[in-house]
């Protein structure tokens, strides 16, 4: 830990804090991840099974995204934010200055390590702080060229990576005292030790975890669509996503149809086998599902490999809310599918795991769409859709609660890693001097006059 100093030295001198430096970081770093792009996929391959079109569509392209995006409108952010002055201070301004924290932390997992190492990454370093980034453990192959693209761009005194054991390294890099703000994706679990470590320093955090998310299906859904659609956005990463649909509540009156229609767009994306899906990420892991199908009724689906880690794309009919696969978050290839009659139903069961990251509900019809979204509290979703809103980098992304708290992405990456420096510049024209005492009655009165007063209801 003893590097730890460098950065803060480093941030003192005010050279990250350069709109010219950051962008030049910003953009040796997209042309380092370029030349280690095909490093990038074959990591990613060796670590998780990743597909290569699933590792540049999820992983590498969403990080030139925000790379792009960052440098298209850096300089706009930069600008300090004029605001109204109330009148008492007229000849005055007000604005408010976004300046950098200074050294962070971002405490990345292991599902998608390129992505959630360097898009929060890239967030820290526009706001213009220096970076620790401490990837998981598990994803040895990609941290090693993370850490050589990050190695080509900056020094150690700017941006340096922490490896090894997290329940070991983390309490350590965090009771340093030297962070201004943690940022760390990963389970709830975690997430809840994370916060408290920080609190004991008043260190600020941002937690992105996870929750049961649910998929909502109704009997004007466009069924055929729904199912593709929620088929590729449940077993994309083998199921190992945090805003994937951990369950489906789907109408009584086609659930039948809605099964078969999810049979059959797994038979077609995956023959019927789980070599084209990603690999689940540990033995410890690979346990916890199996223990998932025990005492349930698969209705399709159900074998895996222990050698291989693998495991087939499954669907659970009916699982009691008691069940253990109901209890927590899923986070594999295991689909249970519920039923529902009325609106009541539905909130009966997500109350069972309140505050999801992410909830998506399949309709034609606006006012039952309508009232899912204002009514049930979740971090983000989709209509007709599932995975998706996490890539629109115009769209905050976070969860509420349990699933997390703060959001990040595109230009709310740069807010959430810089301060918010509030500023009234007073003229010195003239000095009024009501504000001075000795307070006769006169400035009293006049005081009333001039400063807000409760509002007439009538």
């Amino acid at each position: 830990m003893e590097n730890l100093k460098t950065l803060h030295d480093y941030f003192l001198t005010g050279e990250t804090k350069q709109y010219e430096l950051r962008i030049q970081k910003l953009k040796q770093l997209r042309q380092s991840i370029k030349n280690h792009q095909l490093q990038l996929q074959e990591a990613l391959n060796l670590d998780l099974n990743k597909p290569e079109m699933e590792s540049y569509a999820s992983e590498i392209s969403i990080v030139y995204d925000e790379i792009n995006f960052a440098i298209k409108h850096l300089k706009s952010w930069m600008k300090p934010i004029n605001v109204a002055t109330p009148l008492p201070f007229f000849l005055s301004k007000s604005f408010i200055c976004k300046v950098p924290l200074g050294v962070v932390l971002v405490i990345s997992p292991w599902n998608y390590p390129v992505q959630l190492s360097l898009s929060p990454l890239v967030g820290a370093i526009v706001a213009g702080n220096c970076v620790v980034l401490k990837p998981s453990e598990f994803t040895p192959n990609v941290n090693s060229i993370i850490k050589n693209i990050l190695n080509d761009v900056f020094s150690k005194n700017y941006v340096e990576i922490y490896e090894g054991d997290g329940a070991k390294i983390i309490p350590q890099l965090i009771n340093s005292g030297i962070f201004k703000h943690v940022f760390f994706t990963g389970s709830t679990l975690v997430g809840k030790e994370i916060a408290i470590m920080c609190a004991t320093k008043l260190i600020p955090y941002t937690l992105e975890l996870g929750g049961k998310s649910p998929a909502i299906v109704d009997n004007t859904a466009k069924l055929e669509l729904v199912a593709k659609r929620l088929v590729w956005a449940k077993f994309y990463n083998a199921g190992q996503t945090c805003v994937a649909p951990d369950y489906v509540l789907v109408h009584k009156e086609i659930k039948e149809k809605f099964i078969e229609y999810c049979k059959k767009y797994i038979d077609i994306f995956y023959n019927g086998q789980s070599h084209t899906m990603s690999k689940i990420i540990t033995q410890k892991r690979f346990n916890t599902l199996c223990d998932y199908l025990e005492g349930t009724d698969i209705i399709y689906g159900g074998g895996y490999n222990r050698e291989t880690l693998s495991f087939e794309p499954t669907l659970l009919n009916e699982p009691s809310l008691s069940h253990k696969v109901m209890q927590e978050e899923i986070f594999g290839p295991i689909l249970p599918l519920l039923t529902y009659e009325n609106f009541t139903d539905i909130v009966e069961v997500i109350n069972h795991n309140p505050n999801p990251l992410a909830l998506y509900v399949f309709s034609e019809d606006k006012q039952f769409t309508n009232n899912i979204i204002q009514n049930i509290q979740f971090g983000g979703g989709g209509v007709n859709i599932a995975l998706m809103h996490v890539v629109n980098i115009n769209l905050p992304f976070g969860g509420i609660m349990s699933s997390g708290c703060g959001k990040y992405h595109g230009k709310y990456s740069f807010d959430i890693f810089s301060h918010s420096k509030s500023i009234l510049n007073m003229s010195t024209k003239i000095d009024v001097a009501l504000k001075y005492p000795p307070y006769t009655k006169f400035k009293t009165w006049l005081l009333r006059k001039l400063l807000p007063k409760p509002c007439n209801t009538k």
